[in-house]
């Protein structure tokens, strides 16, 4: 079993895997993957196994020299602290194991009694250290974070908060969404309980991540989907706000899954996800008062469900979607898009694919995305065609070429939550004392 278990160190290609192999036995308590050959199967190169071959025989030595009552105490105390440092680690490793090692480890511990002192002060100081660097390297990347996506990972919290299995339509998707719809609007004319789990930016492999992180606590009776990023993926990149902002998301094997769409297989990027100061550390000459505390936001997510609004007017000049060309979507944003329906659907979720108008670049993808639509069984809107539907106003209800502002958001609710209304058996909330939305501002 100490044998076998030692593989997990040597099988990965990244000391990061390894840790990870690691966490993830520990999180599920699979302890017969240290037996039932596995590990070993995953196979081990000549020099591993020579290294494994020593540590074998290490404790091997040790076994026999305690069952031939030979005194090794005071040879391993004439030994460098280093090695006897070495010796403590390997019988506290094997104890922890396996509970039936742990005689090993009371052995090698009763074995270096006399020395236990002066080592744990060596030890004690060196781990102190390796804390005080570790602590301070999370609180230097937390003042040099990009303090724009302190509201995008507020909302990520708040949604975390909500009671398990509390939504019924979820929005998804980035600031199309986030800003364009007000989902209070929604349960004050329908009764429908909704929340926006949308933020900035946000690519396609990004919604994915949100998608699957819901469905961990959350089972919806409708999902909708923004897709003006529909063939756009964050890939083979640094790290970004957009990135950085999925930080706060629980550990999962699709959050494991999302650094490796993004950054490929650059150790260094993989770092910076978990040790921001790498990715940031030219900000600290842009510090502010804001930079010192846990968040800049101030926006009650827990008021607004999700929902950020933005107040102003811009006069938009929204293009004729008809005249626009029509392009393809690639593999990779595919492959994306029928994982995301395929997990939506398997929880009973049905899938609706939407796009929000605005006013700057075309958008290409409005007859491919509605034919996806049609193969999969999923409902597809086209706000373009239907801004006069809506009542939106592309001379007051847009708060920048890319955005409604409130007046304008209220309005895609209300078109949206008529719809789903419509197509979709739905809990009118209104109905149900102290529901999560009845006292909103």
């Amino acid at each position: 079993a100490l044998f076998n278990s030692t593989l997990v160190l040597f099988r990965a290609y990244r000391l990061m895997d390894a840790v990870r192999i690691l966490i993830s036995m520990a999180t599920v308590h699979n302890f017969e993957i240290f037996t039932d050959g596995s590990l070993f199967a995953c196979g081990i190169d000549a020099f591993n196994f020579a290294l494994l071959g020593v540590y074998a025989l290490v404790m091997l030595a040790v076994d026999v020299c305690k069952y031939k009552q030979i005194k090794v105490r005071s040879v391993i105390e004439k030994q460098h602290w280093l090695c006897q440092v070495a010796v403590v680690v390997l019988g506290v490793l094997a104890g922890r194991l396996r509970p039936r090692l742990r005689g090993i480890q009371l052995y090698l511990f009763a074995v270096l009694r006399r020395g236990a002192e002066t080592m744990a002060k060596k030890l004690a100081a060196v781990l102190l250290c390796v804390v005080l660097i570790f602590v301070g390297v999370l609180a230097l990347g937390h003042l040099t974070r990009p303090l724009g996506d302190d509201v995008a990972i507020a909302n990520v919290e708040n949604f975390h908060k909500l009671p398990e299995n509390s939504i019924d339509v979820i929005v998804y998707g980035s600031s199309h969404a986030w800003r364009n719809v007000n989902v209070n609007e929604m349960y004050d004319k329908y009764g429908i309980g909704a929340y926006n789990y949308a933020a900035n930016w946000q690519h396609l492999d990004t919604t994915w991540l949100f998608v699957h992180d819901s469905l961990a606590t959350q089972t919806p009776k409708v999902a909708l989907i923004e897709d003006v990023h529909v063939n756009s993926n964050e890939f083979d990149t640094d790290m970004d706000g957009e990135i950085y902002y999925t930080t706060p998301i629980p550990e999962s094997k699709y959050k494991r899954e999302y650094p490796k769409m993004c950054f490929e297989n650059h150790i260094e990027r993989y770092i910076s996800y978990y040790f921001p100061l790498m990715a940031y550390h030219e900000n600290k000459n842009a510090l502010t008062a804001e930079s010192f505390g846990r968040s800049s936001n101030s926006i009650d997510f827990m008021d607004t469900m999700g929902f950020y609004p933005r107040d102003g007017v811009f006069v938009a000049d929204v293009k004729d979607w008809t005249q626009m060309e029509d392009w393809v979507i690639g593999d990779r944003s595919l492959a994306l898009m029928d994982d995301m329906v395929a997990a939506l659907q398997e929880k009973g979720c049905q899938v609706v694919f939407w796009v929000a108008p605005w006013s700057t670049e075309e958008y290409q993808y409005f007859n491919v995305l509605q034919e996806y639509c049609e193969e999969h069984n999923c409902g597809y809107l086209n706000m373009f065609e239907h801004m006069e539907d809506a009542g939106i106003s592309a001379e007051t209800d847009f708060c920048d070429p890319h955005h409604l502002n409130v007046s304008g958001a209220t309005k895609m609710a209300d078109y949206l939550g008529a719809y789903l209304k419509e197509n979709y058996d739905l809990t009118d909330w209104r109905e149900v004392p102290g529901n999560l939305w009845e006292n909103h501002s």
